[in-house]
């Protein structure tokens, strides 16, 4: 069988094809998830401050004015004990000009009067944190907090470019069929047993071109079996393919419908 695809696909459908099942939809979870805990964590989090104090900096002499208990505490790692947390108010001279501002510490026994290292931007004076101090309460790095969203967003992002991928061999393509020709797994473990499947099928009518096409999947289900296995190539490119039980089953559904016939 060759057909050449001479339609398009439906706009709600080309979405679809970006959609690549339980990994897009842990990621979509991940995003919604982890972006409300950030939001949450970083309320009071100043993303000047924290590239101001991440380079370009040096260190001045200040003077604490104040401390006190900030009211939280935590469990020091396997019940070993109570962290509290504790700020401290400081004061510090630099080309003549004040200023005041405030770091945070676990179980730091400094007083008012006491004298600190503060590490100081050099631009922008006014942003600094005692030396070994933390700028925020809590003191969890921004970057762990984002970690979860930036990965869900990078997944997704991937998951779009495979399917503006899908999408141009789609409208550059010809469906045809092809056969399972090896299959191998590569990884069992408790996680599930992942086997690499791997689909020849040819580019022209006289059956010469052949070439093929492989995935990895720990669901062989919908690959296996006796239905035939339709593969879309670009005509002009037939080493890119992709194959239709790979894609969403709303979209598999409708080229099989519409397209194959």
């Amino acid at each position: 069988m060759h057909k050449e695809i001479t339609q398009q696909l439906p706009t709600y459908l080309k979405l679809f094809l970006c959609y690549r099942k339980t990994p897009t939809l842990i990621a979509i979870l991940v995003f919604f998830i982890g972006g409300l805990f950030s939001i949450v964590q970083l309320s009071d989090f100043d993303f000047r401050e924290y590239f101001k104090l991440n380079g370009n900096t040096a260190l001045v002499i200040g003077t604490i004015t104040n401390s006190y208990y900030t009211g939280i505490s935590g469990v020091i790692g396997d019940d070993e004990g109570t962290y509290y947390i504790n700020a401290f108010v400081y004061e510090y001279i630099v080309k003549g000009e004040n200023h005041k501002w405030t770091s945070y510490s676990r179980n730091s026994n400094k007083k008012a009067g006491d004298k600190v290292s503060i590490r100081y931007n050099i631009e922008s004076s006014q942003y600094s944190v005692i030396k070994g101090y933390d700028y925020r309460p809590s003191g969890v790095s921004a970057l762990f907090l984002l970690l979860f969203p930036i990965t869900s967003i990078m997944l997704l992002l991937y998951h779009f470019y495979k399917g503006l991928r899908f999408n141009s061999i789609i409208n550059k393509g010809i469906i045809t069929t092809g056969k399972l020709t090896k299959k191998k797994v590569i990884h069992k473990g408790d996680s599930g047993t992942y086997t690499k499947l791997t689909f020849s099928y040819y580019s022209d009518v006289q059956k010469k071109c052949i070439h093929g096409i492989s995935i990895t999947t720990s669901n062989t289900t919908s690959y296996l079996g006796r239905q035939k296995k339709y593969i879309i190539f670009n005509k002009t490119n037939p080493k890119k393919a992709l194959l239709l039980n790979d894609l969403a089953s709303q979209v598999a559904n409708y080229i099989k419908k519409n397209w194959t016939k």
